[in-house]
């Protein structure tokens, strides 16, 4: 009889219903773990303002204490009101803050009101403008479309060449006068794509879900072109694929912490050191072209580790980093 009971088609269609209730929960408990409380569902103009004031030095690769901390105040400070930012009184300020403040104000979609000033500083002023950063918030003033950079988000697993090169070209062009092919740079945006897809763990999150944000920036002034690229999923050390391997270090190097995990990442040791198959060729292929030269100045922020790659500068940060930014220069 009980058989009988277990093959029907009603308690088969149960048993699916009450696993995606229980995978619900469980995305909700670890939502909660991560710090990311669910909007409320209240209509924005409904909503209080309030204002926030970004640091002077907006800047993840130069200033990561305060702007990690900057953004993680924005995202819960959003959950219950609509906000204004004061960007008056920034002196400094980097494609890759730009980037991640972006992937912020665009996983709100129209469930919040975020408007602001541009920074009193000129050269500020004009960057902002120039990365691309208008091309996905709207404002009041007219502003000039940007050509000296671009800001690329997406929500896909598929390895995007095209996307890549459209983004050299700008940045090339700005910098150089004329567009210029760049086989490091792209090399590095493909790898960092892939890496993306590789690591997905499939579950929705709150922010982001499996989205990744590709930026160039040109300088004239220099020569140089800067390039940011930021998964906004759960970070290295949080990735489902990393879960054993962190058990393993815990186990056979105690005393080591996720600085040391990323190194032996970059220097291809996570294999021979554990003995697992991690597939991590997207960080050690980048690595391999930072150290011939090929690519500059590699900075990697990732969960709770900050690393200044050229100035051999790792870091453990008080503040959690939600997600994943490489930044690099060619």
């Amino acid at each position: 009889m009980s058989k009988k009971l277990y093959s029907t088609l009603k308690w088969k269609k149960y048993l699916k219903s009450r696993q995606r209730y229980q995978l619900r929960r469980t995305r909700e408990r670890r939502s909660r773990r991560r710090g990311t409380v669910p909007l409320t569902r209240r209509q924005p103009h409904n909503l209080p303002f309030l204002t926030m004031t970004v640091p002077g030095n907006f800047s993840i690769i130069h200033n990561p204490a305060d702007t990690i901390k900057f953004l993680r105040e924005f995202r819960n400070l959003a959950q219950r009101n609509n906000l204004t930012l004061n960007l008056a009184n920034v002196t400094q300020i980097t494609v890759d803050a730009i980037t991640a403040l972006i992937a912020e104000i665009l996983s709100l979609g129209e469930k919040r009101l975020i408007n602001g000033n541009n920074p009193s500083n000129e050269a500020c002023r004009d960057l902002l403008i120039q990365s691309g950063f208008f091309d996905h918030v709207r404002s009041r003033r007219p502003v000039a479309s940007s050509q000296k950079g671009k800001i690329a988000p997406r929500k896909s697993h598929r390895v995007e060449g095209t996307t890549a090169k459209e983004l050299i070209r700008i940045g090339t062009e700005a910098a150089f006068g004329s567009p210029h092919k760049s086989y490091p740079a792209y090399s590095a945006l493909i790898e960092c794509m892939s890496n993306t897809h590789n690591h997905a763990t499939g579950m929705r999150e709150q922010h982001g879900a499996e989205m990744w944000y590709s930026t160039v920036y040109g300088n004239a002034d220099n020569g140089s072109v800067s390039y940011s690229f930021l998964d906004t999923g759960v970070g290295i050390f949080r990735s489902a694929r990393l879960y054993s391997l962190k058990k393993l270090y815990n186990k056979l190097f105690r005393g080591e912490d996720h600085r040391h995990i990323l190194k032996d990442i970059l220097l291809g040791r996570v294999a021979s050191r554990t003995g697992l198959p991690f597939r991590g060729k997207g960080l050690p292929g980048i690595y391999k072209s930072f150290r011939s030269g090929r690519i500059k100045s590699l900075i990697i922020v990732s969960n709770d580790v900050y690393a200044d790659v050229g100035n051999d500068d790792y870091r453990v940060l008080r503040m959690q980093f939600p997600g994943t930014l490489l930044y690099w220069e060619t």
